[in-house]
């Protein structure tokens, strides 16, 4: 038997998938309880039917938990996960048929025991458990068998298997590099992944978004939000200079130390992690890096350059490039464009030429302008931001993306 995996929380977590079968087994010992001391006597059809009918193909899931322990759960469209299936029900079968009726234990024994509870298609719920040593038990509403058995027992505790949690590599990272986060410990067949970056790691306390977003403090930012498949997720984030805040609005990521929440329904993952300004300035969209190449950011005298014509294809707008004068235009016709005196590069945005402190550079055959320029070209809000060495541009066609 593998060890057990207590599933982590740092306040922001409601409620344990391995609480909520707890619950469901108090349920089920409730309804089994005598009624004004009339005594309640179960039948075994409604378990052996149930039983003879468990395939992988009338599973919906598996989900394992001991105590307040949780496990990897089975799912039964997922097609690694159905021999463990097939083994589930060849125990229920096993103990429906050859075990013996018994009344419902108290609530002690079912939070004592590992227990499966097997949710088929058809939305009923069979739970499989640990009766004591070497004993299992089957449970269909109020209907109770127990068979004891050493070797279905074993076989029974080998298929929990405790889940990874979370990964993350690297625990210092640069803003524009990339953050792997990896797990197998979410219990949803296709969940929402949330991390955060919280730089305040002190007197924090979890707060509801409007959008109903658990955050882990309202100083807390939303860096990325991403999926789990049959409760596993693996993606990398490009470490973004900015987020989405509890109140809905674009914040800035503060380089530092403090920690990244992995959260979904149920458990979040909080290790400490720092951040580092980047080792070469990067451009981000709506504060989400870009990866393409073709918006790289050129450092000239410590001011920062933008590729023109990519920074032009975000709002539809064309730019020429006009040999003869060796000028950018912008809205400009060629006729009007002319050469500068001293030969170097121009750009030209409505017909007239723009401000020195706007001019262009070449690099490696392409033009670069400094950041001032897209707002007056392009009349788009930019940022550098010195602390992060990044440059942010905000448009209105994608503005509020925090998310990758």
């Amino acid at each position: 038997m593998k060890a057990a995996f207590t599933t982590l929380e740092n306040g922001l977590a409601s409620g344990r998938k391995a609480a909520l079968l707890f619950v469901v087994s108090l349920l089920l010992w409730s309804i089994a309880a005598p009624v004004d001391g009339a005594a309640f006597v179960p039948t075994l059809e409604g378990v052996r039917a149930k039983a003879a009918d468990c395939r992988p193909e009338t599973v919906d899931q598996v989900l394992m938990s001991y105590s307040f322990e949780s496990y990897i759960p089975l799912f039964g469209k997922r097609q690694e996960d159905r021999q463990g299936i097939a083994t589930v029900c060849g125990l229920m079968k096993s103990v429906s048929e050859k075990g013996e009726l018994k009344a419902l234990p108290g609530e002690d024994d079912f939070r004592l025991n590992l227990q499966m509870s097997v949710n088929l298609t058809d939305g009923s719920t069979v739970v499989l458990s640990t009766a004591g040593q070497d004993r299992l038990a089957v449970t269909l509403e109020a209907q109770r068998i127990v068979l004891q058995d050493a070797d279905a027992y074993e076989n029974f505790w080998n298929l929990a298997v405790a889940p990874t949690v979370s990964s993350m590599e690297p625990t210092s990272v640069h803003f524009g590099e990339k953050l792997r986060i990896e797990g197998d410990n979410d219990v949803n067949e296709s969940g929402v992944i949330y991390v955060f970056w919280t730089r305040t790691i002190n007197n924090r306390s979890a707060q509801l978004s409007s959008e109903g977003v658990l955050y882990p403090s309202k100083d807390s930012v939303l860096i990325y939000k991403g999926t789990s498949t049959f409760g596993r997720y693996d993606f990398d984030i490009v470490l973004p200079g900015y987020g989405e805040g509890f109140d809905g609005t674009t914040k800035r990521v503060l380089p530092g130390k403090g920690d990244i929440t992995v959260s979904s329904v149920g458990w979040s993952w909080t290790p400490n992690v720092e951040l580092l300004p980047s080792k070469t300035a990067f451009l981000s969209l709506n504060g989400v890096p870009m990866a393409d190449p073709s918006f790289a950011v050129l450092m000239v005298d410590d001011r920062a350059y933008v590729p023109v014509r990519a920074i032009a294809s975000l709002v539809d707008t064309p730019v020429t490039w006009d040999s003869a004068t060796r000028s950018v235009l912008i809205r400009t016709k060629q006729s009007v464009a002319k050469p500068s005196d001293n030969g170097s590069p121009q750009l030209w945005i409505d017909g007239q030429v723009a401000a020195s402190e706007l001019q262009p550079v070449l690099h490696n055959g392409r033009a670069y302008v400094p950041i001032r320029a897209v707002t007056a070209a392009f009349d788009l809000p930019v940022h550098w931001d010195p602390d992060i060495r990044g440059v942010n541009v905000t448009t209105d066609m994608l503005e509020g993306s925090a998310s990758g």
